[in-house]
């Protein structure tokens, strides 16, 4: 069987990359810039509670290059942008192609349905912890790594078995559902408890338990479930239970991606999520909380496209990147980073020059000037790539003390892969004094945010 994984990020580069190397025939549909990253950097890594792994030479393709129907296709990208990513994996889909999309929310599956036919679309389901570093590497951040799939009208089938015996074996759990959609719908609830929560508030869910906050997560929930209940898929008593165990938790670090999103000054999934369920609500429903967190996400785009602005220039600079061509997108990165300051068009800028993306020739030199501009106006990811910079000679002379100090600035703000590389530096003396109890405390903190690395030596530390 033939599989086409659509992206290689946390979710695809993970599942994708188990399968590879579990021997099956698997593709990854990439965009240019992230050929380049997997290229430049040996192929695809994971980093894994259940075992690293490295695929140097991992099937890559672009959607220019796709010339042949595949057996089946994963979907794995972010919700706004399945519109894109349908056009792109179209031709890969013939008569006997099954599509397994495996994204958050309900509605991909109408419009997947609504492009390629229901004959063609399978439900499906992926639980796990997982993340991107700035190098590309795929971080699995806890041990749980569910792929779940089904047929949407219920039951098994001669196809989905075959399925299931490609996906089983495999290095995670594969599970086939006998009701895929109620999954879907019990995943929906919970996103929408915890991500509403966390975003409405901007904290975890330990912070807002301790504010006093649980009865309106409880009141979230409950409302969550009613609209679940009016599309005949209320979450059972059981899967209830299990939501109110995160949402209940004092000492949780948990925050939604969509409300770290949010943090960062990115696009969210907030339509389709908390829109979907409101246009899935009954007419007249009394959902309070859920209408607030969708009016806050709302808010929250209205004024990221007021304050980033020309926001379609930039849009316009990162398709050029997707597309290959790393010089137009420079240029149009630049002039958004001079007309507006926007941070993240001034990390673009030198994240280009440093990796030599789409085309561009290599500059460290320039790199490291735009990095440093970023980082002076309070950009935590310029300033942690000031640090690799400065450790690695990019652009700078070594400098090990310049390059924990940019670490420990980026860690302050929050950074987890600074705070690990921090506590690294703590630990060894390496352009600081050594100090371990302030090492331990960063190896903690980065731990708590889900940094793979730092959970494993703190670990060995405290054994």
């Amino acid at each position: 069987m033939k599989i086409l994984m659509i992206g290689a990020g946390a979710l695809g580069g993970y599942f994708g990359a188990r399968l590879a190397d579990a021997g099956r025939d698997v593709t990854f549909l990439v965009r240019p810039r992230r050929r380049s990253q997997l290229e430049a950097t040996g192929g695809l890594h994971v980093e894994s509670p259940a075992g690293d792994l490295h695929l140097p030479e991992p099937k890559l393709v672009t959607a220019d290059e796709l010339d042949d129907h595949y057996d089946l296709v994963i979907v794995t990208c972010k919700a706004y942008d399945l519109d894109s990513c349908m056009a792109d994996f179209a031709p890969a889909v013939g008569p006997g192609t099954l599509i397994l999309p495996v994204l958050n929310g309900i509605r991909h599956m109408d419009s997947l349905i609504d492009r390629f036919g229901k004959d063609h679309v399978l439900g499906g389901r992926g639980m796990i912890f997982a993340t991107l570093g700035v190098d590309g590497r795929v971080l699995h951040q806890a041990p749980l790594a569910v792929l779940d799939y089904g047929e949407i009208a219920g039951g098994t089938s001669p196809r989905i078995e075959m399925v299931d015996a490609i996906l089983s074996g495999a290095g995670f759990e594969a599970r086939l559902r006998d009701n895929i959609m109620q999954d879907l719908w019990d995943k929906h609830v919970l996103i929408a408890t915890v991500a509403g929560s966390t975003s409405l508030m901007r904290a975890t869910i330990g912070d807002i338990n301790r504010a006093g906050g649980l009865e309106f997560m409880e009141g979230l929930l409950a409302e969550n479930v009613r609209i679940a209940e009016a599309n005949c898929h209320r979450p059972s008593e059981e899967f209830q239970s299990y939501i109110r165990s995160i949402i209940t938790n004092p000492d949780s670090t948990q925050m939604a991606s969509l409300a770290k999103d949010m943090d960062k000054g990115g696009r969210t999934e907030a339509e389709h999520i908390f829109g979907d369920l409101l246009n899935r609500a009954p007419s007249g429903a009394d959902l309070p909380r859920l209408r607030t967190v969708y009016l806050c996400s709302r808010a929250y785009e209205m004024r990221r496209q007021r304050e980033t602005l020309p926001v379609d220039d930039f849009d316009r600079a990162n398709a050029l990147l997707d597309a290959g061509d790393g010089k137009a997108a420079l240029k149009l990165f630049r002039e958004v980073a001079d007309k507006t300051g926007r941070l993240d068009a001034m990390h673009s800028v030198a994240h280009t020059y440093l990796y030599g993306v789409g085309g561009v020739t290599k500059d460290h030199d320039a790199a490291f000037a735009w990095f440093t501009k970023a980082a002076n106006n309070g950009c935590p990811q310029a300033m942690y790539h000031l640090g690799m910079c400065n450790a690695n000679g990019y652009g700078t002379p070594v400098d090990k003390a310049a390059a924990s100090e940019w670490y420990r600035k980026s860690a302050e703000r929050g950074d987890e892969d600074a705070m690990y590389e921090l506590a690294k530096r703590l630990e060894t003396g390496d352009g600081v004094a050594i100090d371990m109890d302030e090492a331990l405390n960063w190896y903690r903190e980065a731990a708590g945010h889900g940094q793979k690395a730092a959970v494993e030596r703190l670990q060995d530390l405290e054994e």
